[in-house]
């Protein structure tokens, strides 16, 4: 519980010098990250955990899930990012079955929001991240194959046909590279 605390706070200096609310008061922050940051071996800890949820970013870069630029950016503006998922009493229903949202699925990368809300564990919350972003790149990897191979079979248009981009709308091509 303590390194849970301590990454987080690590992580909540430097959303406070971004003016972002992490959930954490600043005073808070410095204190456990003060008390904690001469424990052996917890700093560089710390880097490895968020470098494992970075790579995660990667992951979903090699599966045309998100750009490079993307991936980049996000890097850049959470330098020291543990995800701070919260605890919700309510359950909110999932969409289900098949439609139109099945090709333009999310990233799976949410807005990060001001919520009064318990924040759960950051390990618990990478665990629950992994699964979610590997389903997301498997999901992808499934429409790539089904856009490839309708759109490189005679009658596949049947299926799915290529559309072109609005002006400055972000969409995966059919090569599976992202496009602008």
């Amino acid at each position: 519980r303590n390194f849970d605390e301590f990454i987080w706070a690590r992580h909540a200096i430097d959303e406070h010098a971004a003016g972002r609310d992490p959930g954490m008061t600043l005073k808070d922050a410095q204190h456990i990250f003060q008390k904690n940051k001469s424990n052996p071996g917890w700093e560089a800890a710390a880097k490895k955990f968020t470098d494992f949820n970075n790579s995660l970013l990667d992951m979903l870069v090699d599966f045309g899930v998100i750009t490079n630029e993307y991936r980049d950016d996000l890097i850049k503006k959470f330098p020291t990012y543990v995800p701070l998922e919260r605890i919700f009493e309510e359950v909110r229903p999932r969409r289900k079955g098949i439609g139109k949202g099945l090709l333009n699925l999310p990233t799976g990368i949410r807005k990060r929001e001001g919520i009064d809300a318990p924040v759960i564990p950051p390990f618990q919350s990478t665990i629950k991240r992994t699964v979610d972003f590997y389903n997301r790149a498997a999901k992808q990897a499934v429409i790539d194959a089904l856009l490839d191979k309708a759109l490189t079979t005679q009658g596949g248009g049947r299926i799915a046909e290529e559309i072109p981009a609005r002006k400055g709308e972000l969409l995966k091509s059919f090569s599976g590279k992202p496009e602008a």
